[in-house]
């Protein structure tokens, strides 16, 4: 993918899982060609995270937007090329060792399964069945008022120091 372009890229890749999906592909390595995911691929990116992005912006009225999945995406990106050199984790979390979606940190509910999902997110090992950004994840964010992308760079800023992460999340609430 050519890097000073490769928002028109990720924009056209967006555009071809939207019209599959319209078409009623729920297949998330159909929606696209093949050519498509290998330029995900290029930026740390595989047809599940589309996949999750277009199948909630069609269930929940838009939501996420191609904006934050270009967001989200460009943050991953980010960390694919300046911390993993371009090479994939071969690490996936599981779902059983996530923080469960009751468990809190000074009062805030979610707020340690949102940091593992993030830190997952970043380094790319979210399994299928978890999405960073899923409507949970979009309820906590708006409420907080952060943007799922700067969550993500916080993830990353505060990587391997869970409570500066958690401060810098509960300082929202006084914003």
């Amino acid at each position: 993918m050519t890097n000073y372009t490769f928002q028109k890229t990720i924009r056209t890749i967006w555009n071809n899982a939207c019209q599959s999906y319209e078409a009623g592909e729920r297949e998330p390595t159909k929606m696209v060609s093949h050519e498509d995911i290998l330029e995900l691929q290029s930026i740390g990116l595989n047809a599940i995270d589309l996949f999750d992005a277009v199948d909630d912006n069609h269930r929940y009225e838009g939501d996420p937007d191609f904006e934050t999945f270009l967001l989200v995406s460009s943050v991953r990106r980010d960390y694919f090329f300046q911390v993993q050199k371009k090479v994939p984790s071969d690490k996936l979390i599981t779902v059983e060792s996530l923080p469960a979606k009751t468990d809190a940190v000074q009062g805030v509910s979610w707020l340690p399964r949102i940091y593992d999902k993030a830190i997952a997110k970043i380094k790319g090992e979210l399994p299928p069945e978890i999405m960073f950004g899923c409507a949970g994840d979009r309820g906590f964010l708006q409420a907080f008022d952060i943007a799922p992308a700067d969550m993500l760079r916080a993830a990353w800023s505060f990587e391997g120091d869970a409570g500066a992460f958690f401060d810098w999340v509960i300082s929202h609430t006084k914003s």
